[in-house]
């Protein structure tokens, strides 16, 4: 046996000892006598007697701390081929819809950068149905799930609901949401939003209002925050779905993100409402209105604050877990206003990443397709795989990491706590230890 590479065992600012192991994401705390004998363990695994403490020896083995040798090379190998059939799964098709390229807002880092005013018309919407229908004729549509996108979405009210007659009529399990900047969810679209089947609602808002009007303004009447805000209000009061509010990040206001989370939980009590930062990664380059991007130790930096300042108990997010994207999987597809398919929400409306085409007899970019089925594979990156957490990385936003690999682009696609690790684990031990402190004292 052997200590696994793996492993990662430290004495925390608070004198306590933490062992972690990205293979099996194993996080525990040792009292000082266990964290001695775990030293010994370290150092010479074969000499250590377990004799009088099996238990020890299982649970050591169980957590991947202690390896036979190969063991941790097909651990990995176990790791990729489960991720591989994750993408390669054929029981749901997920789409996202995009039913123009019209915005009524005119963001300063809007990647998409005004690409026109594009809408769906009647025979791309049929196309669309029979796209779909393939899938059912050849017993791939187990579930249809769709997101609408833009562009804004809701300038296409009307296209939205046939669409959605359309997929309701195919007989398959069917469920939608939604991503939208607020400003025309007025109180008739909110009555007709459970009838769509949209059960969750991206919002995006910037920071308090004065922020936010200065960076998403209505491209003709400027001030939009005091209309979202309103439509925010009627839809938590009469919609059941779930609403996220999110909040774009950069250097210049993520100090400010703070405040106004504090003032929308504040406003909005008791409701099924997450709010929560998107860091700005994609600003328009050498765009001097644009937004200043955060570095990655800037990064780091905002989220250890806002785990810190978070009062509750969700810790998920500071522990090292992939994030799977759509944009790997074999039957999820970004659908654009003319039929175009891209991989990804980041291209819709930029030709050069059109990888196909609902129409039948149009061709795909099986080239541009393998980079991010294959291409972007953490696995296949030997940088990759030389580190400690290649078992709990994606290798970050495949977008971003195509753009890297095969654009020379300059992306920081790792993990954003790598630089900071014990840090984020440290703090979600904290609160883990003085959430269960609570709990047994209530």
């Amino acid at each position: 046996m052997k200590w696994s590479n793996y492993n990662l065992m430290w004495e925390s600012a608070a004198g306590r000892s933490l062992l972690y192991n990205s293979l099996s994401n194993t996080f525990a705390a040792a009292e000082p006598a266990l964290a001695g004998e775990l030293e010994k363990i370290r150092q010479d695994p074969d000499a250590y007697d377990f004799t009088g403490n099996p238990t020890l020896l299982l649970q050591l083995r169980r957590a991947k701390i202690l390896v036979e040798d190969g063991e941790e090379r097909d651990l990995l190998n176990l790791n990729l081929l489960n991720r591989n059939l994750d993408n390669l799964r054929s029981n749901v098709l997920a789409l996202t819809i995009v039913p123009t390229l019209a915005c009524n807002f005119r963001c300063t880092y809007c990647y998409q950068q005004h690409k026109g005013p594009r809408r769906m018309t009647e025979a791309v919407q049929a196309q669309l149905l029979a796209f779909i229908q393939r899938f059912k004729l050849y017993g791939l549509l187990k579930v249809l799930d769709v997101c609408w996108f833009g562009g804004e979405p809701l300038l296409e009210f009307d296209r939205i609901c046939r669409l959605t007659e359309d997929f309701k009529a195919l007989e398959v399990p069917f469920k939608a949401s939604m991503v939208t900047n607020g400003y025309l969810l007025d109180e008739e679209r909110i009555g007709k939003l459970e009838d769509l089947k949209i059960d969750s609602i991206q919002i995006t808002i910037d920071g308090p209002e004065e922020v936010h009007n200065r960076r998403r303004p209505h491209v003709s009447r400027g001030d939009s925050y005091g209309v979202i805000m309103a439509n925010v209000a009627r839809l938590l009061d009469r919609w059941p779905g779930r609403l996220a509010l999110r909040v774009n990040v950069d250097q210049s206001n993520r100090e400010q993100f703070f405040e106004v989370r504090s003032q929308l939980l504040a406003r909005f009590p008791g409701k099924n409402i997450k709010i929560y930062p998107g860091i700005v990664q994609d600003g328009p380059r050498g765009n001097p209105d644009a937004p200043c991007e955060c570095s990655s130790e800037e990064v780091a930096d905002f989220f250890l604050k806002f785990y810190q300042e978070d009062t509750g108990d969700d810790c998920r997010d500071l522990y090292p877990n992939p994030s799977p994207c759509t944009a790997n999987r074999r039957q999820s597809f970004v659908i654009g206003p003319e039929g175009e398919i891209y991989n990804c929400w980041h291209e819709v409306g930029k030709p050069e990443w059109v990888v196909g085409s609902i129409f039948p007899d149009r061709e795909w970019n099986f080239t541009l397709l393998s980079r991010y089925m294959t291409g972007t594979e953490v696995f296949a990156d030997d940088t990759c795989r030389r580190c400690f957490f290649l078992p709990r990385c994606s290798g970050g936003c495949p977008h971003f990491r195509a753009r890297r690999l095969f654009q020379g682009e300059d992306f920081d696609t790792c993990l954003r706590m790598k630089s900071r690790f014990t840090e984020f684990l440290e703090l979600r031990y904290q609160k883990k230890h003085q959430g269960n402190s609570a709990a047994k004292n209530q």
